[in-house]
């Protein structure tokens, strides 16, 4: 998801919904333990920024025909941005940023610029009610999908984001449900590494490294949970230590190859479980990248066409 649309949804959540402000204060908060977990993503797709490009523009159309601004704005990536989902392996980045605050509160400060966070805050709460439901739909009804583990999510088939993908994937359903299951991938496998015997056997080994080091923690979790994440010059270098000898250990014992190789045989063997819903996303997404090129994607929200120029075309008339 593009940037711009994430610090929208999150600046709708902070503030229109109350127990959104608890998340998103966790994640403001230069104190806040930055995740070093990933968030759960899906297998890559074929050209995920023209996919991410299009839909933007899409909702960018459909937002202005509702009364709102909204601003399609470039992913911003951090340089030397990294996640690591099991354990801080790499000793010269963990030298660098510990376990990434300073990094984090790179994101923070984009957030803070976002023109789309900053034109939502200047709105009045009914307006920003009102953009919500512009964005979202009015109720979360219409989309349904059953997820890895039984739970069921739902979303709104109406709205500016169901618009754009509905233009884009033309079977909103099916794209709803492929993406849905397959965003939960990367969760489930990492789920099934942590809990796998030869990861827990690698993590004891990794555990009498550290402590060797003078760090008493059994896992890289709980390693993690003792740093207090501030930008003091003494919070910073404790960071910095301690992340430094978790990935030391790392790579002194079996902990990252073991990691490394049962990521990549999870990985595999979620797919095949789901493979259904990862053919018809791919199936999906590969078709709509011969679609979003165009010189006009047409959105099918309401009677009549709209018609959305690419970034391409843009310049062009410039």
């Amino acid at each position: 998801m593009p940037r711009g649309r994430v610090f929208l949804l999150v600046a709708l959540v902070v503030l229109t919904v109350g127990v959104g402000a608890v998340v998103v204060a966790r994640a403001t908060d230069s104190t806040s333990k930055p995740p070093v977990r990933p968030a759960a993503t899906s297998a890559p797709v074929a050209d995920s920024a023209l996919l991410g490009r299009a839909e933007e523009l899409l909702i960018q159309r459909c937002m202005r025909e509702d009364g709102f601004q909204y601003w399609v704005t470039t992913p911003n990536q951090i340089p030397d941005q990294k996640t690591f989902p099991y354990v801080v392996d790499d000793v010269a980045w963990a030298s660098r940023h510990g376990y990434g605050s300073d990094l984090y509160r790179q994101v923070d400060q984009l957030r803070a610029a976002d023109p789309n966070s900053r034109y939502l805050a200047t709105l009045s709460p009914q307006r920003q009610q009102a953009a919500v439901t512009a964005l979202n739909g009015p109720t979360p009804t219409g989309l349904k999908a059953v997820v890895p583990g039984g739970g069921v999510v739902q979303h709104s088939a109406q709205g500016c984001v169901s618009a754009a993908e509905r233009t884009l994937y033309l079977d909103l359903s099916a794209w709803y449900q492929a993406k849905k299951v397959t965003d939960t991938l990367a969760g489930l496998r990492a789920q099934r590494v942590l809990a796998d015997p030869a990861y827990l056997a690698a993590v004891g080994h990794w555990s009498t490294c550290v402590r060797a080091m003078g760090f008493a923690f059994g896992t890289p979790d709980q390693m993690r949970a003792s740093v207090s994440f501030s930008d003091t010059p003494a919070a910073r270098a404790t960071e910095i230590r301690t992340a430094v000898a978790e990935a030391t250990c790392a790579n002194r014992t079996d902990l990252a190859a073991t990691a490394h190789r049962l990521d990549a045989q999870y990985a595999t063997a979620v797919e095949q479980q789901y493979r259904t819903e990862v053919d018809n996303r791919h199936r999906l997404e590969t078709a709509a990248v011969v679609r979003a090129p165009r010189r006009c994607l047409v959105l099918s929200r309401r009677p009549g066409f709209a018609c959305v120029r690419t970034q391409a075309r843009e310049e062009e008339e410039r």
